[in-house]
């Protein structure tokens, strides 16, 4: 194999050192960048998953998750479901909880429940241009004409019409309107390809990775596709609008000064629709939009508002129209009736960490004394509820004062409730100095005192608020604490890179002797070449002499089977 003098050679023995040498930093640093960042964490990181003994509901951030551990009475098998996909998840500041998964991950077809992110993408768009939504847009003949053609629903929009932005919208989501689609989508985009591509573009953005958009309206292809799990990240965006829950919970709607019908165009909801044809009562549902076709089947997506909390209910692939909604109102009224211990504090759980001063200064070289709750609390609430209306308020100083002693009382916390007349006491547990203290043995002695002001004061008449982190009373001591774990984090970056440097420079320098000696060993044989007269000036080729001394042999066979034809008198004979 012919090697080039001058390329890196990856496949040798140094090459290969220096590649698992690289990969050995690129694992290194991460990892010891992530333990320096969790040391100066006030709360540990909790990977949430089927919820673990020490899983603190309370202490949780919004960005947290949860799978709901199987609950009787509450599995996809019991509850006999009418859909083949199923997500039932809780959204609140204490993050998400999934209590029903049935396969939400499997790819399907949309259908008009694309119709969501068309309303997020176009609002978007008139949001950022200052648009009004009283704006009127006018519906053109080939807007109708694209709805037909796709053989998509319709709600009775028609050429000529002069609809506001509002009413388009109301015509999209209680009616599936397709020519309401193509007119919103002209006026945001200028055309449907344009308008597809911003789709796409959000989906990337929010997150939605099992997710390829081809059309605005939802009609099914080869090619588009979804999942529950990224349709509830949207639908999840779209629950914190007014606008949009008003709009998605109308039943009834009139789009009134029509051209084409001046008595109005009255639009009943889908989901009202097919409800009544199943004489069943949507009032647990906040809002919802409907879509079916024949991949899909019938799909729905709902939402229902608990407080500060909102419910998502998405399914898909029922069989006939209306079976879809008796789901979500089986899947609502079992939450409401199944009750659950939700773990809201865990034993150990950290509640906050608090700088120590002594001698008048603050001792950022003793770091923070962490404070731990002593005691586990629970609370037994129906799977249907408002997590968001129970808090955690911390009673602490803004600082421990030298001398300390394990076991002092220094603060206390509260568990509130959220109710109409003002927060409503639960639970209310005190907090003392753990048996690990971080200031040390020849300072502590002695009997604990504290400073006199506190992080939080509550009354009964007073608003509380939760404290997932520390205080603001303690910013600035953390701020301090923050800054030396980032000069210690730099500092092992910059050992590690000067480690690199210095591997990169060897690794230059041992390919440099390498190819040293590769140049060296080939001008030895080319001079030995040289010095067989192959390539001397003048000389004969070395191809040359082997074609004369293949010819020479061939003509000495030739005389000798000559010879040794002739007969014996002849041998020898002369004239």
């Amino acid at each position: 194999m012919n090697r080039s003098v001058s390329g890196p050679h990856w496949r040798g023995r140094t090459g290969r050192m220096f590649i698992i040498v690289s990969l050995v930093f690129l694992l290194l640093f991460p990892n010891l960048l992530a333990a320096n960042l969790d040391a100066s964490s006030v709360y540990p990181r909790n990977a949430w998953e089927n919820f673990p003994p020490e899983t603190s509901i309370l202490l949780q951030s919004e960005d947290a998750h949860l799978n709901f551990p199987p609950v009787d009475g509450f599995s996809f098998e019991q509850l006999d479901l009418y859909s083949i996909y199923t997500l039932v998840r809780q959204v609140s500041p204490y993050g998400t909880i999934d209590y029903l998964r049935g396969q939400p991950d499997q790819k399907i077809h949309a259908a008009s429940l694309t119709q969501l992110m068309t309303y997020y993408v176009s609002e978007r768009y008139f949001a950022s241009r200052q648009v009004p939504r009283d704006r009127k847009l006018v519906i053109l003949t080939e807007d109708l004409a694209k709805a037909e053609a796709n053989q998509a629903t319709i709600s009775g929009l028609m050429p000529g019409d002069e609809v506001s932005i509002t009413d388009l919208y109301y015509a999209m989501f209680l009616g599936s309107g397709a020519e309401a689609v193509y007119t919103l989508v002209r006026e945001s985009a200028g055309s449907e390809k344009a308008f597809v591509y911003m789709m796409n573009v959000v989906a990337e953005e929010l997150g939605m990775s099992n997710t390829f958009f081809t059309n605005p309206v939802g009609f099914s292809d080869d090619e588009g596709y979804t999942t529950l799990d990224d349709l509830a990240k949207l639908l999840a965006l779209l629950a914190q609008d007014e606008d949009f829950r008003t709009l998605a919970g109308t039943r009834r709607y009139t789009i009134s000064n029509l051209q084409s019908q001046p008595e109005g165009l009255a639009l009943t909801h889908i989901m009202e629709r097919y409800a009544e044809d199943r004489q069943l009562d949507t009032s647990p549902l906040s809002g919802g939009k409907t879509g079916s076709t024949t991949q899909s089947g019938y799909c729905f997506a709902s939402f229902r508002v608990e407080g500060s909390s909102v419910y998502l209910v998405l399914t898909a692939k029922a069989r006939q129209a209306g079976q879809e909604i008796a789901d979500h109102l089986k899947l609502l009224r079992k939450m409401s009736e199944i009750p659950y211990t939700y773990p809201l504090l865990a034993k150990g759980s950290l509640l906050a960490s608090l700088p120590v001063r002594f001698d008048g200064k603050v001792r950022r070289d003793w770091g923070l004394q962490p404070l731990y709750a002593e005691e586990a609390y629970s609370a037994t609430l129906p799977l249907l509820n408002d997590l968001a209306s129970l808090s955690l308020s911390l009673e602490l100083p803004e600082e421990l004062t030298v001398p300390l002693t394990s076991g002092d009382e220094i603060g206390k916390y509260s568990v509130l409730a959220k109710e109409e007349n003002g927060p409503v006491l639960l639970e209310e547990v005190a907090i003392h100095l753990p048996a690990q203290l971080v200031v040390p043995l020849d300072y502590a002695s002695g009997t604990s005192t504290t400073s006199a002001s506190t992080m939080t004061q509550a009354t009964s008449g007073e608003s509380v608020t939760p404290a997932p982190s520390v205080t603001a009373a303690t910013s600035s001591a953390d701020d301090e604490a923050s800054t030396g774990q980032l000069a210690k984090i730099l500092s092992i970056f910059a050992i590690l890179l000067v480690l690199l440097v210095i591997l990169l420079v060897l690794f230059v320098v041992v390919r440099g002797r390498q190819a040293a000696r590769r140049r060296a060993k080939l001008n030895r044989l080319r001079k030995l070449q040289n010095s067989y007269g192959y390539h001397a000036p003048g000389s004969r080729d070395a191809e040359t002499i082997l074609a004369q001394s293949r010819q020479k042999r061939e003509e000495q066979k030739r005389l000798d089977s000559k010879r040794a034809a002739r007969p014996n008198g002849d041998r020898g004979s002369s004239r």
